[in-house]
């Protein structure tokens, strides 16, 4: 490797989507924000494409990169929150081995000193490319304000997928105002967008729902449809019952807020109202034999709503 950055050192490993884990291994790479800043760093708006050998791409906002907006699991495949941010890094190395031309040259992953693992979205083998870019066309986005001063926001990134390849989802809550902006919760999901539908199977804090549907639906219709199961229902939760917040205090400009009530307090600490997952499929079936299923070639629709009435829809398709 010939690139005059400092090289980082750190464990690193993945959640497959039917909750696999792989790793963490020990590895070495160099720090993508270290590299970027070799090339006069990015901005807010920019996006970074990494290509791979086989011609796959992964796509990063600058929000991403940034401020490290990904989900994070420990070792046993359990939602952390850490305590110091993993570092993005393009890996070299895997347990003092250079990685072979089945996941080199370099390998996108994220590294730390905790054993933290993200999801395998994140991770990208094979990479022979990265591209800074300000065209957000291979970007899929759309947002509403509210009356209360918060704005909803879902995003894909892409619109088109070959068959198997994942659809990576992200919906967040952010205060439009530049002040702090205390708002009581509503309790008033459509019921497309309550857990029960597959949106999750575990207690969520977020005032917002979220829907995937086979075919091309809209604010007319989208009810009368049925919602794909999207989370594995053999992971059933077993833990404590969690009452959602009555109030959530957003900081200035901001998709950060303290929760208030319920099973929550200010001692909790902040939290990003964001969620993120990563899908190829849908599944079907009851435990033992459920079953993930890829995408049938089609179109798909993407519904988020949040307790105050905001809903925003965006659609992908599945080719050939």
């Amino acid at each position: 490797m010939n690139l005059l950055v400092t090289s980082v050192t750190g464990y690193g490993g993945y959640v497959s989507q039917s909750g696999t884990i792989t790793g963490p291994f020990s590895c070495q790479g160099v720090a993508l924000t270290n590299l970027l800043n070799t090339v006069g760093g990015i901005s807010e708006g920019d996006s970074v494409v990494f290509t791979s050998s086989d011609n796959y791409t992964q796509t990063l906002s600058y929000d991403q990169i940034a401020n490290g907006n990904f989900n994070y699991y420990d070792i046993t495949g359990s939602p952390i929150t850490p305590q110091t941010m993993p570092t993005l890094t393009l890996i070299y190395s895997e347990n003092g081995t250079l990685l072979d031309n089945t996941h080199g040259p370099v390998e996108l992953g994220m590294l730390s000193p905790q054993n933290i693992l993200t999801d395998g979205s994140l991770w990208a083998k094979m990479v022979t490319s990265i591209t800074v870019t300000s065209d957000t066309s291979g970007l899929n986005s759309t947002s509403s304000n509210s009356t209360n001063g918060l704005s909803l926001s879902l995003s894909l990134d892409g619109t088109t997928y070959p068959p198997g390849q994942e659809v990576s989802i992200a919906v967040y809550e952010k205060n439009t105002l530049p002040t702090i902006n205390d708002v009581p919760a509503a309790d008033n999901l459509p019921s497309e967008l309550t857990e029960a539908t597959g949106f999750t199977n575990e207690p969520s804090p977020f005032p917002f729902g979220l829907a995937v549907f086979q075919g091309n639906y809209t604010l007319s219709n989208y009810s009368n449809a049925t919602p794909l199961i999207i989370y594995d229902p053999s992971k059933v939760y077993i833990g404590t019952q969690v009452v959602g917040p009555t109030s959530y205090s957003f900081q200035p400009l901001s998709d950060i807020a303290v929760l208030e009530g319920g099973s929550y307090s200010s001692s909790t600490g902040d939290l990003k109202i964001q969620y993120e997952l990563q899908l190829n499929g849908s599944w079907s079936g009851n435990p033992p034999g459920d079953v993930l299923n890829n995408f049938n070639p089609g179109v798909y629709t993407v519904v988020a709503g949040d307790e105050w009435g905001a809903l925003v829809f965006l659609h992908f398709t599945v080719s050939q």
